[in-house]
């Protein structure tokens, strides 16, 4: 997309003697136009260069820092709503009364609004802190706090609740036709625990470079490098990092130009490949070098 600017100029009328008057009139109107690109503004976050006008026409939009020569503003848009609807590309969903707590069991609701040529939806979470998995009598499940997402074709990516910021999820948006709205449902338990969030909402195309090349695709890597981690796994301490029940869901990485094959390593510390279900009391470690897998059904 692209948005226009329009000046009106001064308009001047040069005579040349009585026998021979010729008006010369200048332009009255300046045209600029400049795309619509991804923008940032001073504090890190995303947004859309637009012009001022079409900033604040945005759900949730506020003007930041100039773009585009001066002519658009970098134009951020935030939701701190518990029933937000989000209609724009890199929206901002918070928690209210961010970046202050959420306390209250009240549960939200964010509905994601379709647009044409969308494959995915890519939720990117700056910030997510809620209750952590239910170890007793739960062993493991979002009983607790939870966020659940419906997609467009019910093939939905894992609950997830804890600790999960700078992680992210792809939900699918109807590659095959299915156009429904998207929601994402945060439901709470108690009223004493400190919750925040800050998600982003990104809009993925279907002819876009970062799409996912698999309809089931939850994380999505590109790049030659980086780091792998299940949800729930960002702790401060080995006896909390929980793993979540019932993840059941595919970590797709892109197959980078040259390249023919990809090395796994695990992190340089020691609880970096763990696998549960062992007896209680058990070591459910691998040793370097090795891995387990289990079929899931």
């Amino acid at each position: 997309m692209k948005s226009i600017v329009i000046f009106l100029n001064l308009t001047l009328a040069f005579c040349y003697g009585r026998e021979n008057r010729v008006g010369r009139l200048f332009s009255l109107f300046n045209v600029v136009s400049f795309r619509n690109e991804i923008c940032g503004d001073s504090n890190g976050d995303s947004g859309v260069c637009v012009t001022s006008a079409e900033c604040r026409e945005i759900n949730g939009g506020h003007a930041t820092v100039n773009c585009a020569a001066g002519f658009g503003v970098c134009c951020v848009t935030t939701l701190a709503d518990c029933q937000a609807t989000v209609e724009s590309n890199l929206t901002y969903v918070t928690n209210p009364e961010f970046p202050d707590a959420y306390t209250k069991s009240t549960p939200c609701s964010i509905r994601i609004k379709q647009m044409e040529d969308t494959c995915f939806i890519r939720l990117d979470f700056a910030r997510f802190s809620v209750r952590n998995a239910n170890l007793s009598p739960g062993d493991g499940d979002c009983d607790l706090d939870a966020l659940t997402t419906t997609s467009a074709t019910k093939q939905n990516p894992p609950v997830i609740c804890g600790e999960n910021a700078g992680q992210h999820m792809y939900i699918d948006a109807g590659y095959y036709g299915n156009k429904n709205d998207i929601y994402i449902k945060q439901t709470f338990t108690g009223t004493t625990f400190n919750r925040y969030w800050k998600i982003r909402v990104s809009y993925i195309e279907c002819h876009s470079d970062s799409r996912p090349h698999s309809q089931d695709c939850v994380m999505y890597f590109t790049g030659l490098s980086g780091n792998v981690k299940t949800y729930n796994y960002h702790q401060t301490t080995e006896s909390e990092y929980f793993h979540l029940n019932n993840q059941n869901y595919r970590i797709c990485v892109r197959t980078e130009s040259g390249f023919c094959s990809i090395r796994w390593t695990p992190a340089n510390d020691n609880i970096s490949f763990k696998i549960t279900g062992q007896a209680p009391g058990a070591n459910a470690a691998s040793t370097m070098g090795r891995a387990g897998s289990s079929k899931y059904k």
